[in-house]
């Protein structure tokens, strides 16, 4: 799948992580003689019910009642740049493990990116310098659109490009003497008759964030948002990575149950479910994971702790 689907933003993302230190995504190979070396989760177990979905919602974006959530459906590749390349390896592999563990597909080495994490001086600046430079990277975003993206308080600004397809994957298609049409099929009472799948994300970092930080936290974050569309906003007073930068937060020190757990259910099942129907299914899974492990507890060690509501 081409960037943004167009080769522009390939030689732009080429020319970009040739003048940068550059990570492309890796999975590290597994050594046929040593026991597997899985992401390890805190024991942060989750608060109740109503906690978890008032936070799957909170951080999920506002679609209207006929809307899905959008979400990759091609496989994902990631490009990193503006670090040492020691650091964006350790990123980059990061990565690819969050998506693995999510049950996202990787589109493997040699890949074109449609993931791109940038570590610059200024991302404010940087995303609105590539606004008037190259708006075609933003595509169908309204200015008004465009301005809340440089709004974002703190060192983080990120975009995502998407498009509406039939719920095979039907692209619109274009006339040549009309408005672009989609033929889709009628709409069930379980499903939609379009989904919506991510093309590309950009995520800016400022490089002096980087510190007081560990790379595993800055992966899970960047992984948070650049494979789900997030309001960051919502996570506040959450236990989730999406604190990493809040100043008032004391931030897990990798992705935490929840966290996983959205990533995981969102790419779970349809993509064309409403979008209120999707956070519901979401907040649901994550309850009973937790419901799990708690289960699964040895005796005489809880797992219950600090919850997905607050600290």
């Amino acid at each position: 799948m081409g960037v943004w689907g167009s080769m522009r933003v390939a030689a732009f993302a080429g020319a970009m992580l040739a003048t940068a230190g550059v990570g492309a995504q890796t999975v590290p190979p597994a050594d046929p003689g040593a026991a597997a070396d899985p992401i390890v989760v805190e024991g942060r177990a989750l608060a109740d019910e109503v906690k978890t979905r008032a936070l799957a919602r909170a951080i999920s974006p506002r679609v209207g009642f006929d809307q899905p959530l959008a979400r990759f459906t091609d496989p994902v590749c990631f490009a990193t740049a503006g670090l040492p390349l020691p650091m964006l390896r350790t990123i980059g592999a990061r990565l690819a493990e969050n998506a693995d563990a999510a049950g996202i597909a990787l589109a493997g080495d040699g890949c074109t990116p449609n993931i791109l994490v940038m570590f610059v001086d200024d991302s404010r600046a940087e995303a609105e310098r590539l606004m008037k430079r190259r708006p075609w990277m933003f595509r169908d975003y309204q200015p008004s659109e465009m301005r809340e993206i440089l709004k974002e308080p703190g060192p983080v600004h990120v975009w995502s490009v998407s498009e509406v397809r039939s719920r095979d994957g039907d692209r619109l298609s274009q006339s040549t003497d009309g408005p672009p049409t989609l033929q889709v099929p009628i709409a069930t009472r379980i499903g939609l008759a379009i989904r919506r799948d991510m093309l590309s994300t950009v995520m800016l970092v400022d490089r002096k964030a980087v510190l007081g930080h560990s790379l595993q936290q800055m992966a899970d974050y960047a992984a948070m948002r650049t494979l789900a569309m997030i309001r960051p906003k919502g996570a506040t007073g959450g236990d989730t990575i999406l604190t990493l930068f809040d100043p008032a937060a004391a931030p897990p020190t990798e992705m935490t149950a929840f966290d996983r757990g959205y990533l995981k259910a969102l790419y779970d099942g349809s993509g064309t479910q409403r979008g209120a129907t999707k956070v519901a299914m979401i907040a649901r899974s994550i309850v009973k994971a937790a419901d799990k492990d708690r289960t699964d507890a040895p005796a005489g060690k809880p797992a219950d702790g600090k919850g997905a509501g607050g600290k």
